[in-house]
């Protein structure tokens, strides 16, 4: 299947080994498919609180003549509430496509539920993406990796985390690495558009958001191509 760059771009961020890999509101599956084709030797938990979409997804992988059940579960549930412990070994855990809000809170209830577990997730909220790393620098979760992205003209930013002690990398609230590894074009049209948008905002909310903008503005981009 033609994947999505948003997609392929997540996966291609997966490039360490890991004994499970959970792909949490994964919608119809797509990621978890591409990551099992990429990892054959780690298992993919398929994770989504909606019965038809894990049911569907089920099938699917029931009709993969090479994919092993072993590489694989899927789960009908709450994704704060991921049963790591019940799984051995390293852990990536993948929160894509849904609000910055969510994500959030969903990665403090992970969080709240694993207090002594060195947790490491792979985000890609689809907004409020200033709060949600503010408060995950807040939580003491630093940046392995981070990566801009563009797709069906939508603008996406990928942040790879962990509370290791041996990640110490801060978590910038505006980000840093992605402006720079991105295409510059790219950079600044969202940089332009992710201002805008705080413009238009800032009639009902003041001081606040006009910091918010003023740390965008700051924002060193590599010089145009």
């Amino acid at each position: 299947m033609k994947l999505s760059k948003r997609i392929q771009a997540i996966a291609e961020m997966v490039n360490q080994e890991y004994q499970h890999i959970w792909d949490c509101c994964c919608d119809h599956g797509y990621l978890g498919f591409e990551l099992l084709r990429r990892s054959p030797n780690t298992t993919v938990h398929f994770v989504d609180i909606v019965p038809t979409l894990t049911d569907k997804i089920s099938h699917t992988l029931a009709k993969f003549g090479d994919v092993q059940a072993v590489n694989w579960q899927v789960h009908c549930m709450d994704v704060g509430d991921l049963p790591l412990a019940k799984h051995t070994g390293k852990h990536l855990i993948i929160i894509a496509g849904v609000g910055g809000d969510l994500a959030l809170d969903l990665v403090k209830r992970i969080q709240d539920n694993h207090p002594h577990s060195e947790l490491e997730f792979l985000l890609c909220p689809v907004h409020h993406l200033y709060t949600l790393r503010d408060a995950l620098h807040g939580m003491n979760f630093r940046l392995i990796a981070e990566r801009l992205v563009e797709d069906n003209r939508r603008f996406y930013e990928i942040l790879h985390i962990s509370n290791a002690p041996a990640v110490t990398t801060p978590i910038s609230i505006t980000g840093e690495q992605l402006w720079h590894e991105a295409d510059s074009r790219l950079a600044l049209r969202y940089q332009q558009k992710t201002i805008a948008h705080y413009e238009r905002l800032k009639r009902g909310h003041g001081k606040e958001v006009e910091r918010i903008i003023q740390a965008y503005q700051q924002v060193k981009l590599a010089e145009l191509d």
